[in-house]
């Protein structure tokens, strides 16, 4: 007599192991969005939640939040903590005891001015409150860092407007550099000055990298190149070859005279200078004189045996950079303040 076995599915087996180990997990998580509870340290506000839940939750870089009175009831708290998958920066906006605006940053962290504050350096960086693009609303600027391991790599500038509502009006990236906030017409507005490093590693390495002065000036609900402010008179002719000869001798002293009109087989740090002062013209709005500059310097004997190819090389050395160039931020401005269209 065969005996029949009831055929059984092991798919709710698997479906409940999985539950009960997701139930008991451990795994690291981000710290919430929510301050420290009020009179208390982030520290043990982090360890009253990790009685209440099972999940390991990270701890604080600094023990108590930053907490700065902006303006008008607006209080600002910020902190930064970490977990095993990474640190986290955090900052609230409290109006009358109640958030009203939140903001988190993966490996990075924020940072206001607290004109209270004897450690806090706000000679670059407008304190809270401050009317600083013109609109009648005051603004607050923030400078948040990114990197890993809290290597601050890279800094932006976000500016929010905190009147009756409180609202991000535009994020700055400034990249490799700080920038400083100052109204440098006297029309009652704050302009940034900072650097472009939208050539880093264009030559070569860093150091050799070419990263000109901007200026941008808030116009039509943004910040842009401030044509007038970044503007300067155009060299004479006689002046852009006095510089080119004196960046020749220069390089033949060090490493002998450029083999046939070619110079790119030279080390990228060699011609460092020329690259600075070829590219710190094209930002001042000399476009032109910078490639007069670099005919000046760059130059191609008739009588070289590879004339051709040397030149089709400085052709192509032209146009890689303009295609660097247009990878700006500020393209269209730099094109505008240029004249390229």
């Amino acid at each position: 007599m065969n005996t029949i076995v009831p055929k059984i599915s092991v798919w709710p087996i698997i479906v409940l192991i999985i539950i009960v180990a997701y139930a008991n997990r451990t795994e690291a998580v981000q710290v919430p969005v929510d301050m420290p509870l009020p009179g208390e340290s982030a520290a043990a506000t982090n360890d009253k939640r990790n009685a209440d839940k099972k999940t390991k939750w990270g701890y604080c870089y600094e023990p108590e939040a930053k907490i700065v009175t902006i303006m008008n009831d607006n209080e600002y708290r910020s902190y930064h903590c970490t977990s095993e998958s990474g640190w986290t920066g955090y900052f609230d906006i409290f109006y009358k005891g109640k958030k009203v605006y939140s903001e988190r940053v993966e490996n990075g962290n924020f940072f206001i001015c607290d004109p209270d504050d004897p450690l806090d350096d706000c000679s670059d960086i407008p304190a809270p409150g401050k009317d600083i693009n013109g609109d009648g609303i005051p603004e607050m600027v923030m400078e948040r860092h990114l990197g890993t391991h809290q290597n601050n790599n890279r800094i932006f500038y976000p500016i929010y407007s905190i009147g009756k509502k409180v609202r991000k009006l535009v994020t700055i990236d400034g990249m490799y550099s700080t920038m400083e906030f100052a109204d440098l017409d006297g029309d009652g507005r704050y302009e940034m000055t900072g650097e472009d490093w939208v050539l880093a590693y264009f030559f070569g390495d860093f150091v050799s990298s070419p990263h000109p002065t901007i200026i941008l000036k808030w116009q039509k609900g943004a910040y842009h190149l401030g044509y007038k402010l970044m503007k300067k008179t155009s060299p004479t002719k006689k002046e852009l070859k006095k510089k080119a000869d004196e960046l020749k001798k220069a390089f033949d002293e060090e490493n002998g005279p450029f083999l046939e009109g070619y110079i790119v087989n030279a080390p990228d740090y060699q011609h460092a200078e020329a690259w600075f002062y070829l590219v710190d013209l094209i930002y001042s709005g000399n476009a032109k004189s910078a490639w007069a500059f670099l005919d000046m310097y760059w130059v191609i004997p008739p009588g070289c045996t590879k004339f051709k190819e040397r030149r089709q090389e400085k052709r192509e050395f032209v146009a890689a950079l303009k295609k660097q160039l247009s990878r700006s931020f500020y393209w269209k401005d730099l094109k505008a303040l240029n004249s390229w269209y």
